[in-house]
């Protein structure tokens, strides 16, 4: 851990006399984080000592130094630019998440963070969305299959030599053995401090919890060639993040799955949940069956396909209907010869 803060802290360095050179705001952005290197790190020492490292905590701070490194090998401003707006967004992740204790003497610096975000998306001249970047959002009830999707999408990926790409998602839930890897588990204090610094695009709250994608890590994607996949299950939310992305000028793809209310609760039984979070589960699924049933125009008007994912032979046929809108023919799959367990 220690040797990990010492490269972050010589890479901030040298990051700072790179971007100087192609505009002051960096200069001064990176003096004040720099300020708290020293800070993060003698929080680590103090409560890692004689402990586990936590492993949220090593897999962040290696994804704040592999993001420093990015920067120092940038050859150009664009490049710069999208890693710092990387190294910006781990940094706040690292810095809320662990360092409750001196929340007050880094809220200065999540400001300065927060800043940089905005500057670096609102200024369209400076943050373009590459002309093959794409933006796949994925919605339906509880138990329609919207995991299931993604993560087979993904193994699916030594197929093409296209990036994919999972947008990571805050939420104060509990984990469950059936989440994708994109999920970020915070408690309530850090969602609160994640929204504050403007980290925290389209949040939302449902079935007593929060949740939220990370600003900064859609921005860093949509400067690259890549697709971009995300579970995105607020329907009120819905036409407001399509308003935003246009604005982006993002490649928005949506994809509704829907199920009968049957398949959906048999599903949801067969999952070892609490009595209580069944029952809140369920009458989650009845909401968004009965909004999707009186919105029959929201669903005509806002989703590029809605695909009936109830029967249990439909996985391979949805996958294909995917792939084929998304633009990745070369991973279609022939239903005949595949030998997997579709259910």
């Amino acid at each position: 851990m220690g040797k990990i803060l010492k490269n972050i802290r010589k890479y901030i360095n040298e990051v700072v006399t790179n971007s100087g050179k192609y505009h002051d705001f960096y200069l001064l952005h990176f003096r004040e984080m720099i300020k708290l290197i020293p800070v993060v790190g003698s929080w680590i020492d103090a409560v890692t000592i004689g402990a586990t490292i936590d492993a949220n905590l090593q897999e962040r701070l290696e994804v704040l130094e592999e993001s420093c490194k990015k920067a120092l090998e940038a050859s150009d401003k664009t490049t710069l630019e999208s890693e710092i707006a990387s190294i910006n967004g781990a940094f706040a992740v690292i810095a809320i998440t662990n360092l409750d204790d001196i929340s007050k003497r880094i809220e200065n610096a999540l400001g300065e963070i927060s800043n940089s975000l905005k500057l670096l998306s609102d200024n369209s001249q400076e943050v373009r969305p590459h002309k093959n970047f794409k933006f796949v959002t994925i919605s339906g009830a509880s138990a329609v299959g919207k995991d299931c999707l993604l993560d087979f999408i993904l193994s699916q990926q030594p197929k093409t030599n296209a990036k994919l790409e999972l947008l990571r998602k805050f939420t104060t839930r509990d984990k469950r053995n059936t989440d994708s890897r994109y999920y970020d588990f915070v408690t309530d204090k850090e969602f609160d401090l994640l929204d504050k610094s403007g980290n925290v695009l389209f949040p939302y709250y449902k079935r007593d919890a929060r949740y939220g994608f990370e600003y900064a890590h859609l921005i860093d994607l949509a400067q690259q060639d890549c697709i971009v996949f995300c579970i995105f299950t607020h329907f009120d939310g819905f036409l407001t993040a399509k308003q935003v992305l246009k604005e982006k000028n993002i490649h928005h793809i949506s994809i509704l799955l829907t199920a009968s209310q049957e398949c959906l609760f048999l599903r949801s039984n067969t999952r070892n949940l609490d009595p209580n979070d069944l029952k809140k589960r369920k009458r989650s699924i009845l909401a968004d069956l009965v909004f999707l049933e009186e919105n029959p125009t929201f669903v005509e008007n806002n989703f590029d396909l809605v695909f009936e994912n109830g029967d249990s032979s439909s996985k391979v046929d949805c996958y294909n209907k995917v792939t084929e809108l998304i633009g990745l023919s070369e991973m279609q799959i022939q239903i005949d010869s595949l030998n997997i367990n579709q259910n």
